[in-house]
């Protein structure tokens, strides 16, 4: 269940280095949606429409599309302090159907979503920017590029961990290889201690093109994150064509008609998938002109 659970982003750090110094502007300003207060339950609704328990009572908020285009990507920040009333920190619920790939979805018009919050009296806020299926976008327009800037980054990594899926399906490579590949390349994108991205090149970290924003090395981990736990565990990888009629084939029907050892037939499955994400991603990683 934990994999529907919103992902959370901790900026606190990056408010001090002056990454994120914009203001977002006030969920109020977004016409095209209707957030309906935060509130605590055990219980949650994946963006796939199930629901599941939660060990505790977490605060959440249901957010309804009023546009006349799905929502693709919503982002929340919940300004905080702490228990002592000292260091400024924020809590930023991110919902983007392309890069969360497979796990969030679309709202449609008069759809809604729920994400999760926090309690309105110690974290004010709510969401601050919006993108439409169309093109079209509210709110924060920092906010929005970086949501964009992190797609990119997904977009630029993908074919480097297609090759090596692709290698191990038809050109013999070992997992083993594969994964040494991948862990390689994540080492060399890590920034530690909060360092200033543009200096990742200086420090020896960053092998290939500089990363333009912190969003797009986000984005680059993000990928990499999901190519490295889908070979180390060997599993599969759910893709939103899993719901529909041009689903791939599961692993072991590559496995019964291609005659190919798992390794194989996962690389063929799950390879395919990436192409998928990638291809959605096509046209999708900087906002139209105009805007």
């Amino acid at each position: 269940m934990g994999r529907f659970l919103t992902t959370f982003l901790i900026t606190g750090a990056l408010l001090h280095s002056g990454i994120a110094q914009s203001q977002s502007k006030k969920s109020a300003e977004i016409s095209s949606i209707k957030e309906n207060g935060a509130f605590q339950t055990d219980q949650v609704t994946s963006p796939s429409g199930q629901v599941g328990k939660l060990p505790a009572k977490q605060w959440r908020e249901i957010i309804e599309n009023h546009g006349t285009s799905p929502i693709t990507a919503l982002h929340a920040t919940f300004r905080c302090r702490s228990a002592q009333n000292a260091a400024q920190y924020d809590l930023t619920p991110l919902h983007d159907s392309l890069a969360n790939y497979g796990h969030d979805f679309p709202i449609p018009p008069s759809g809604s979503i729920e994400i999760a919050a926090t309690d309105p009296s110690v974290c004010p806020g709510g969401v601050d920017a919006v993108i439409f299926a169309d093109g079209r976008s509210e709110g924060d327009l920092r906010q929005v590029k970086d949501i964009y800037l992190s797609r990119r980054g997904i977009y630029e990594e993908l074919d480097e961990i297609i090759a090596q899926f692709n290698s191990i399906a038809t050109q013999g490579e070992t997992l083993q290889q594969a994964l040494g590949v991948l862990e390689k390349r994540s080492k060399s994108l890590s920034v530690q201690n909060n360092s200033d991205i543009g200096n990742l090149a200086g420090f020896g970290l960053y092998a290939g093109p500089e990363p333009r924003d912190l969003s797009e090395f986000l984005g680059r981990m993000r990928a990499l994150s999901v190519a490295e736990l889908r070979l180390k565990h060997q599993s599969n990888w759910q893709a939103p064509s899993d719901f529909t009629a041009n689903r791939q084939p599961s692993i072991k029907k590559v496995m019964e008609t291609e005659h190919v050892p798992r390794t194989q037939a996962h690389a063929i499955v799950v390879g395919k998938k990436l192409q998928e994400w990638k291809a959605d991603l096509e046209g999708n990683t900087e906002p139209p002109k105009g805007q």
